[in-house]
Parts: structure tokens; C-alpha cells; sequence
């Protein structure tokens, strides 16, 4: 097969590349996917929350801010159109002590910085989180109303189909498994055959770094992989409060490390994550 751009991995990134490339141009798009459906792993395991940029630095982190809040009615607008679940359900970020508010304070300012209106963000005392949330103690907190709760899953399979719409080719269960450069040309040996094209997208979440190797790429890096866990609670507990919960991060580059409870939009909730070192890399 000959084609001109092949996109490896169709998890939501690499699904969103083939839908925008085969919108844009008139290019034969090819993704391969070693799974047998897109979005299979990280794509649709994770909190299918949609957030709003009041954690991101408007100086370090711009273009972050910038995708955060365009994607946010992006993801608004698509889930209209499809008739897919898109809770706008908002989110505390809590804190229990006065580092932590001053925290929440940069915060404010940061989101505002991002575009965020004033009714979208606001800084709580205590009092006022446990009249919103009488389950819910703390010193202060920030209530985001532009946070919502998706099934990013369902996001994927329906942006794929647009992509096929488009002109784009999904091959499933297919793993590159070499890759070589023949004068300009890219050869990708799968385990269905053999792919030539002028391009490579690396969408291959945690595959990725395997894949610049053997495309002889970012050979002196490196990954460690981590699983993060959650643990659904009783359903007794899913209407425990209304909005998901977050702690101020004890390691601030890493705001979405720390213990959050989450309401999914299905009314499940869960608490976690917890982080695992993966010493293998699984199929």
C-alpha cells in the first residue's frame, strides 16, 4: 500500500490528526492502529473531564491555555452535533491550609489571564464550598463552572468515522513493527504487510518513544511508564457531592498527580489516581 502520510496510533490524538489533515487537504491518510478499535487504551482510560485553563501558567504553558480553551468548545460543539454526552458539571480545587491559597490565588489570576470569565471562576471560603457541597471541608477553594465530564471513547469512534467520511484509512490490528528510509521513501513493515509513504506522525502514546527508535529518532531518550489506578466508589456514594473535587498539588509542575474525587457523566464516581511503575509494555 502507498499512501502519503501514515499516522501511527489511533488513540483521540491520532484519530484528531486524521480527521483535521483529511478535512484540510486532498493527502492519502493512513493510520495504523495495533488494537482492534480506536481509543482502546489511555484515549478512554482516563477521567473524561474537560477543563478549563486555570492551572496553566499563561507565560510557560501558553499554547496549553490556548488548546485548553479553544478545545473546550470544540469538544462543546462536536458533542451537540453528535448527540454525545457532554456534562458541564464545573469542579473545586480545595485546599486546607494558606500555602495552599495563595496557590489558588495565582490561580485566579492565571485563569483570567486565559480568558476565563469572571462567572466562570470564582474563590470560595470554606463556608461557601459546604453550602455548595455539604460533603466537602476545606479552607478555600475555587469553583470552575467550565469544566465538564465526556466519554472520550465515544469521541474517538465518532471522530474516526468522520475521518473515513473525509477520506481517511483506519487499519486495525495493525502494529508497525519496522521502519526504514529508502531514499525519501518510508517503508513500514506491519504485521499485514508493507506501507510506503512520504510521512510519519508519531501518535503512539505509549508506544511512541519505541517508534522514534526505530526510526532512528531520539535514540539517547528514553521513558518510564506509570499506571495510574482508580477505584470506583459504591454507588451509594455517586451522589455524594455534584461536582468533581481536586486537591491543590503538593508538586505544583505536576498539578494532576494529587488524590480527586471524579463524577463521571454517567453519575459513576471514582477516587484516585495512585501511580504504578510498568516495567513492560503491554499489547
Amino acid at each position: 500500500m502507498k499512501c502519503d502520510i501514515v499516522i501511527i496510533g489511533a488513540g483521540i490524538l491520532g484519530t484528531s490528526l486524521a480527521y483535521f489533515l483529511s478535512k484540510a487537504t486532498q493527502k492519502k491518510i493512513l493510520v495504523l492502529e495495533q488494537a482492534a478499535e480506536v481509543a482502546f487504551h489511555t484515549s478512554r482510560r482516563n477521567t473524561g473531564k474537560v477543563h478549563a485553563p486555570f492551572l496553566y501558567d499563561p507565560q510557560k504553558k501558553r499554547l496549553f491555555a490556548k488548546a485548553a480553551a479553544l478545545g473546550f468548545d470544540m469538544w462543546q460543539t462536536y458533542a451537540k452535533e453528535k448527540g454525545l454526552p457532554f456534562k458541564r458539571d464545573g469542579v473545586l480545587e480545595v485546599t486546607l491550609d494558606e500555602q495552599g491559597t495563595k496557590r489558588l490565588e495565582k490561580y485566579m489570576s492565571w485563569g483570567e489571564q486565559n480568558g476565563l470569565e469572571k462567572d466562570e471562576l470564582k474563590l470560595l471560603d470554606g463556608s461557601e464550598v459546604s453550602r455548595q457541597e455539604p460533603e466537602v471541608h476545606c479552607k478555600n477553594a475555587i469553583f470552575c463552572t467550565k469544566d465538564a465530564s465526556v466519554d472520550y471513547g465515544s469521541f474517538t469512534a465518532a471522530l474516526m468515522e468522520d475521518a473515513k467520511k473525509a477520506g481517511a484509512t483506519f487499519l486495525l490490528n495493525t502494529r508497525a513493527e519496522e521502519i526504514q528510509d529508502r531514499q525519501g521513501t518510508l517503508s513500514i513493515k506491519t504485521n499485514s504487510g508493507t506501507v510506503e509513504t512520504g510521512f510519519v506522525i508519531n501518535a503512539g502514546g505509549g508506544m511512541s518513544i519505541d517508534i522514534a527508535h526505530a526510526m532512528g529518532v531520539a535514540e539517547d531518550l528514553t521513558d518510564i511508564h506509570f499506571r495510574g489506578e482508580y477505584w470506583q466508589a459504591d454507588p451509594v456514594y455517586n451522589n455524594l457531592t455534584k461536582v468533581s473535587v481536586y486537591s491543590v498539588p503538593k508538586y505544583t509542575e505536576y498539578p494532576f498527580l494529587d488524590p480527586h474525587w471524579i463524577v463521571r457523566h454517567d453519575g459513576r464516581c471514582e477516587v484516585g489516581p495512585n501511580a504504578v511503575p510498568v516495567f513492560r509494555t503491554m499489547c
